[in-house]
């Protein structure tokens, strides 16, 4: 148990520039080392670059209303390569061939494509289907590696 008194929480001051506490514990967020110059400066600018982009806004309404939301929590999608891998599958299942490119869907963002395209390794890699080009720049060709007569 410490015998030195609790420290008194003070109020924190307000911006000289915006007339905001908010603004202060922004700056104070920032600030490295002491060196509250710089911080009031990257602040600063920030501000400006809002004020310049969005014409009538007010930087500081925009901070507050970035307060409100700051609690949203933002998940992920879980995404399964052996999923992917059966998509892919399905998709070859019933052509002879099918183009590289064909097989990504751009529209479901990045991640999905990383996927796919782990899943494409993970099927060549398995030796279930065959990855071709016929020259260099040529497009590239995926088919199944087994199919039926």
């Amino acid at each position: 148990m410490s015998r030195r008194r609790r420290a008194v929480k003070r109020p924190i001051a307000r911006d000289p520039n915006y007339n905001s506490p908010l603004v202060t514990r922004l700056v104070n967020t920032v600030m490295k080392c002491g060196k509250k110059s710089t911080a009031q400066r990257i602040v600063y600018g920030a501000f400006a670059q809002i004020a310049e982009k969005n014409t009538g806004a007010n930087p500081l309404d925009i901070l507050q209303r970035a307060r409100l939301n700051q609690h949203h929590r933002i998940t992920r999608e879980q995404l399964s390569v052996r999923e992917h891998m059966s998509l892919v599958l399905r998709t070859l299942q019933g052509r002879r061939f099918v183009e590289f490119a064909d097989l990504f869907d751009t529209r479901r963002g990045v991640p999905v494509v990383v996927v796919t395209f782990i899943a494409l390794l993970e099927l060549a890699r398995e030796r279930l289907v065959d990855v071709t080009q016929a020259e260099a720049f040529a497009p590239i060709y995926v088919r199944l590696a087994y199919q039926p007569a």
